[in-house]
């Protein structure tokens, strides 16, 4: 149980560190970009490790991914003037 819990916290904090990396990337930040994607291999390192070895972490890895896609997607807004 505690597997499914880590690999979906895992998750949300790997699809969380991919929104800070593309915006970093897309604003020429060479170091953020750089130290996220440092971070994003290490998380996805442990998720893939874990639901090699059991398929069934790939659940709890799908939900993590969607709930930290939208996190970082919310709250890391540019601004562009959007107000969604």
């Amino acid at each position: 149980m505690i597997q499914y819990i880590l690999v979906f916290f895992m998750m949300m904090i790997t699809d969380y560190f991919w929104g800070i990396y593309i915006k970093a990337v897309a604003q020429h930040r060479e170091i953020k970009a750089s130290l996220f994607g440092a971070l994003i291999m290490i998380c996805s390192a442990f998720t893939a490790i874990s639901y090699i070895e059991n398929h069934w972490a790939l659940v709890p890895a799908v939900l993590g991914g969607m709930i930290g896609t939208y996190i970082s997607v919310k709250y890391n807004k540019s601004n562009d003037g959007s107000t969604n």
